[in-house]
């Protein structure tokens, strides 16, 4: 692994919070270790999350995961201090996924 210029590694902590947009139309109520009710994101931020694993289907059953929200979604995390991992899942007759390219922040 390179080092980056200032000599600090950057230690990955990630999530996959693909389903949040589908489960966030429910209004869930979430809440820190200390109980005090906080913004989901808020919470992963706050406990050292870096990077959001986001999956994108190229043909999906329904709105959710499909490219529009995907997009939405990503521009959220990144203006949120996230980095996005975001693999393509192309659907195959007889199996639920496919991973067909992994992009991490835009890069194959």
């Amino acid at each position: 692994m390179p080092i980056p210029a200032n000599g600090n590694l950057e230690f990955i902590n990630a999530v996959d919070i693909s389903r949040y947009p589908e489960i966030s139309h429910t209004n869930p109520i979430f809440y820190d270790l200390d109980g005090y009710q906080k913004d989901f994101l808020i919470i992963l931020k706050e406990n050292g999350v870096n990077i959001v694993r986001l999956r994108i289907c190229v043909n999906p059953l329904d709105e959710y995961s499909g490219f529009k929200e995907v997009r939405q979604f990503s521009q959220t995390l990144k203006d949120d201090g996230f980095k996005i991992w975001q693999p393509f899942i192309i659907p195959i007759p007889g199996q639920t996924q496919n991973i067909k390219k992994l992009h991490y922040n835009g890069k194959e």
